[in-house]
């Protein structure tokens, strides 16, 4: 296949001319008579059993349209990492892209990208925890690349890998012809990652559903200025089910009480949230008022009637299967975590099969886990 700006820098390829190849293309047709390109392994090439929805497609097209940047608002479970994947593709085709690298802000997410990605024909390295055992690769493999022996590279690290000095010590040999690629893009506003973010790689994309932080005006902006402003077409969880990306829900509130003690609690940090706004109104440069509305917000989260409420709901379903139960990063009563009493809960009161998901969960047991949801699926 040949390049079309393979030996262009990034300020003199035709962004625009891109754009329009790309919405010219004729996707289906394309893909009903397989014509694909052999590709070596590693290097990405778009899947034959995979097709874009419509509004994939624009937002590829839309990125191409704005230089190589932009923000992807899209709904969780909308196809946000394939969309990904496909500009990648797009890119590696037309302009001979090297390099893609992934910040995520989570293990597992590295994971399921390392999943998405074989699905492309990559064979991505996975950078994170010992760093004995993936910087001698990278520092190897981007050698290779820029030397020409090597014709792609995909790195998918976490954003607690990023930030480290083994990874920042490696950015600087990336080339230019590099996509940085922010997973879940709203985690990157905090000022220590917003610090390491490489200036030096031009083409980005953020991936959000809720690309603005919270009580973070500053954040926020740092993130948009990175990456680029939220591209059309935002894909919101109505249009997610309307056009069958999700399946549909319904979602039944039940309200739950403060006790006596946490309505005071409540009470005195509302009254303490007024007074820090009386001297400084300004939310975004307040950060008096970000931490007490944080606290306040968590102490909601872990109400104490929760766990009995949730109780008396799940003992009137005890043949429920398949049941998700999200919960809360605090304490209920200042000691057990709200994950852990849930899980005591369910498991030896009612008498439920319950396995915790948690940021500690080690890797190979989230895959078992995994493995036997699609099963029983």
């Amino acid at each position: 296949m040949a390049f079309e700006f393979l030996e262009m820098g990034l300020d003199a390829i035709e962004w625009e001319v891109l754009a329009q190849q790309y919405d010219s293309q004729q996707q289906k047709v394309r893909e009903s008579q397989g014509n694909y390109y052999y590709q070596d392994k590693g290097v990405p090439c778009f899947p034959a059993s995979l097709a874009l929805r419509d509004y994939q497609r624009q937002a590829v097209a839309n990125w191409f349209r704005h230089r190589g940047r932009g923000m992807l608002k899209m709904a969780t479970g909308s196809g946000k990492t394939i969309t990904a994947l496909a500009i990648a593709t797009e890119l590696y085709e037309k302009i001979g892209l090297q390099v893609l690298l992934v910040v995520c802000p989570y293990r597992h997410l590295v994971t399921q990208w390392a999943r998405e990605g074989q699905r492309f024909n990559l064979q991505p390295l996975l950078a994170f925890e010992n760093v004995q055992q993936w910087q001698p690769k990278l520092s190897s493999q981007l050698y290779q690349v820029t030397q020409g022996n090597q014709n792609f590279l995909t790195v998918i690290t976490t954003n607690v890998t990023f930030i480290s000095e083994g990874f920042q010590s490696q950015l600087s040999y990336f080339p230019e012809k590099t996509l940085i690629v922010g997973d879940e893009a709203h985690h990157l506003g905090s000022p220590r990652l917003v610090e390491s973010l490489p200036k030096t790689i031009g083409l980005r994309l953020g991936l959000s559903a809720t690309p603005e932080r919270y009580f973070d005006e500053t954040g926020t902006e740092a993130v948009f200025n990175y990456f680029g402003e939220v591209l059309k077409p935002e894909f919101t969880l109505r249009d997610a089910i309307a056009q069958g990306a999700l399946v549909p829900y319904y979602y039944y509130p039940v309200f739950v009480p403060l006790t006596e003690s946490e309505a005071l609690a409540y009470a005195k940090l509302t009254k303490r949230i007024g007074w820090a706004l009386a001297d400084d109104p300004n939310l975004k440069s307040n950060e008096t008022v970000t931490n007490l509305l944080m606290q306040r917000s968590r102490l909601v989260g872990t109400a104490e009637n929760k766990l009995p409420t949730l109780a008396q709901l799940m003992s009137s379903r005890l043949n429920t299967s398949h049941t998700l139960f999200y919960c809360g990063d605090g304490s209920l009563d200042g000691m057990s975590r709200q994950v852990s009493a849930v899980t005591r809960m369910l498991g030896k009161e009612l008498g439920f099969r319950v396995h915790s998901y948690t940021a500690e969960t080690p890797l190979t047991e989230r895959e078992t886990l995994r493995q036997r949801a699609i099963r029983l699926v």
